[in-house]
């Protein structure tokens, strides 16, 4: 009888301290592993998503009460534009070290797997030279004369150029499509199976959906402020100026959270922790 019973497969759970079940042997993995997960992404969507409405609520609280000394921080070369241009830098940092740490890239064993991420990399670095008209008020050195006459505001840049500025219905309108296409678009394609294989076809690295706040919020702030309720606020700049100072927060988040998960970027999902070898089922 005792060698019929040794006979019979008897499952042996692991037991944690609450008396739930953590582990399986038969399925060699344990069960908690994928909750575990699933919920670190949901504490992470959270904290994230309280973050951006803080900032979100913080700036639109501002107006109400003082719009006055928004004008003065969100003035030209100033706290919010010089953050803004920091946060640009910081993002261009993150999207060279994403570029440097994802085993995803190097994996495809090709230079032209990089090629997206690097691009976000210079993209950000231009940004940030924009933002501080490329130093010409901190090294002192004026505009070209032949620059001076197409800028609109006579600056050492490109974005304020005529013609860029008039460009698809000018700035506003183009940055207000790279923020949608960025942050809410490009995730929300993402969660579904023919668009994460086209992201990891063309090696494009996505926004995690707890940044779409940023995004979403940066542009119906402008839009709010800047169309639909433009007494509120008096002066414009101020608006643009915060709300390209909520869209680089959202980028340089993007790009650091790359930074510390590369592979997360290119939609590669962690792998459950496998057991050590001696607790593998046989």
């Amino acid at each position: 009888m005792n060698d019929l019973c040794d006979m019979i497969p008897v499952k042996k759970y692991r037991i944690d301290d609450h008396g739930s079940v953590i582990s399986d042997p038969f399925r060699g993995e344990d069960i908690n592993s994928h909750w575990g997960e699933e919920m670190t992404i949901i504490r992470e969507f959270f904290g994230k998503f309280y973050f951006s409405l803080a900032v979100l609520l913080g700036f639109i609280l501002w107006i109400e009460l003082s719009p006055d000394s928004l004008s003065v921080w969100g003035g030209e070369d100033y706290v919010i534009e010089n953050l803004t241009a920091l946060f640009f830098l910081l993002a261009s940092i993150g999207f060279f070290v994403t570029a440097r740490k994802s085993a995803f890239l190097a994996a495809q064993r090709t230079r032209t797997a990089y090629v997206m991420i690097i691009a976000w990399a210079v993209l950000m670095f231009v940004f940030f030279g924009e933002e501080i008209s490329w130093g010409q008020r901190i090294f002192d050195f004026s505009t070209p004369e032949s620059l001076a006459k197409i800028n609109l505001q006579q600056e050492f840049n490109i974005h304020n150029i005529a013609l860029v500025d008039s460009a698809f219905g000018g700035k506003y309108r183009y940055l207000s499509i790279m923020m949608l296409l960025t942050g809410v678009v490009f995730p929300l394609v993402a969660l579904s199976a023919w668009g994460r294989r086209l992201f990891r076809k063309f090696c494009f690295p996505v926004c995690p959906p707890q940044f779409m706040l940023f995004f979403l919020g940066s542009y119906l702030f402008g839009k709010y402020y800047s169309v639909w309720n433009p007494a509120a606020m008096p002066d414009p700049n101020s608006i643009s100026e915060t709300r390209e100072f909520i869209f680089g927060l959202g980028m340089a988040c993007f790009a650091f959270y790359g930074a510390l998960r590369p592979d997360a970027l290119f939609l590669e999902k962690k792998r459950p922790n496998a057991d050590p070898p001696h607790q593998r089922p046989m």
